[in-house]
Formats: C-alpha cells, structure tokens, sequence
C-alpha cells in the first residue's frame, strides 16, 4: 500500500497552534515538509508553540519526535500503528491523550504525563496497566475492549480518577479500586464478573453509576449494594 504523506512549509507555520492531519492530501505552493505517516520527522520541532495535534487514522508507528513539542495540550493518534508508547516524556503540558485503536500490550512510558486529565486507551492489546501512579490529576480513563483478564491492577496513584471504563475486557472479579475515592462513573460492561458482594466497592462514596450488563452475575450474587444513581 502506497504510504500516505503530507506536504507543507514549515517556516510559514512557526506559530501554529493547532494541526490536524487526516487521510487527507495537504500541499503548499512553497516550501516542502514531507510528513511521512510511519514516522514523525524531525522537523516538527520548529512548530514549537504547537498546543493540539490530531493525526488520527495515519498509519503512524513511531512518535519519538513528538518530544520537542512541549505545550502539546491535546494529542490525538488514534487508529494509528503503534505498538509501545516512547516520545513523550517531555509533554508535561499535556492534558489529553487519545491512543485508542492501536496495537499497544504495554503503558509503560506515560508515567512523566502529570498534567494529564484524560487518558484513551480503548481496543489496543493491553493484558496489564502499569506505570500509571504519576498520573495525580488523571480524571478520565479508558481501556475498553483490551485483553485484561482476572482483576485490574495498576490504578494505584490515581487519586482524581471519576470516570473509569473497563468494557469488553476478561475481567473475572472486581478488586483493587476501593482507593479510587473520587469515583463516579464505573463501566465494567461485557466482561466474566460472576460475583459481587459489595465489599469490592467500599469506600467509593462518590460513585453514582455502575455499569456491569452482560457478565455472570444473578441476583442472588449480587449484595449489599446501595446508595448507586444508576446500575445498568
């Protein structure tokens, strides 16, 4: 398949602060930046002042040189071929983050990310989460449809967590969340949950809507549940 590329003058683009690039064929009459999809060229360090990137859909597997856009606010690279997340140690400005769709087993390399307040990493191939515990102000996270079996694990640190989403994984039980004090929203939907005492949840005072449709559960497994807004 023919690689997709992107043409554009970077020195006419210095003080851009938004980009977008999709499937889409850009040319500008002077100058030449070959954007090739694979790889993110070096050459993006001049559009320093750049604050929100979208290049969803790009055939994109290495983001090494995203580390010299430091006041990145926003980075989108879904649906792309990514398979470890590197590069992005420097993004400390960086309040949300869209790694969905790509072919990732690991999170390790995002525990640098302290101002981020969203997280997406949906139908990817992570068996585990780790390298998280930095992440203070993480407010919303996503790992839908994954391959994370047993239990969760890895959430440790996440103190402002209020949206969690754990759809379409292989997810036998519910443990390790008891922390997550400011929890509102908990989705563990199309997963292998069988039980449920109430114990799992203690201490969530906040949460207000739990979603556990088409898992293993009966009535008579479920217990001590009270004070939830919505139980889908």
């Amino acid at each position: 398949m023919e690689e997709k590329e992107v043409i554009c003058n970077v020195s006419d683009l210095s003080d851009i602060c938004s980009c977008s690039l999709r499937t889409t064929r850009i040319k500008r009459a002077k100058g030449k930046l070959k954007v090739f999809t694979r790889r993110i060229p070096a050459c993006i360090k001049r559009l320093r002042k750049l604050k929100d990137v979208e290049l969803d859909d790009m055939n994109v597997r290495d983001i090494r040189n995203f580390k010299y856009l430091k006041n990145l606010k926003t980075l989108d690279l879904r649906k792309n071929k990514l398979k470890k997340i590197s590069g992005l140690d420097n993004l400390t400005e960086l309040e949300k983050l869209n790694l969905s769709s790509n072919s990732l087993e690991s999170t390790d390399g995002l525990d640098n990310l302290k101002n981020l307040e969203s997280l997406y990493l949906s139908n990817n191939s992570l068996v585990k989460i780790s390298g998280l515990e930095n992440l203070k102000k993480l407010m919303l996270l996503n790992l839908n449809n994954n391959s994370l079996e047993k239990e969760i694990t890895g959430l440790e640190g996440l103190d402002s967590l209020k949206i969690l989403s754990l759809d379409k994984n292989e997810l036998f039980r519910i443990k390790n969340m008891n922390h997550l004090k400011k929890l509102e929203y908990l989705s563990l939907q199309d997963n292998l949950i069988g039980q449920l005492n109430g114990n799992e949840l203690e201490g969530l005072d906040t949460l207000h809507t739990l979603r556990l449709s088409s898992n293993r559960l009966w009535n008579r497994r479920i217990k001590k549940i009270e004070a939830f807004r919505c139980i889908l």
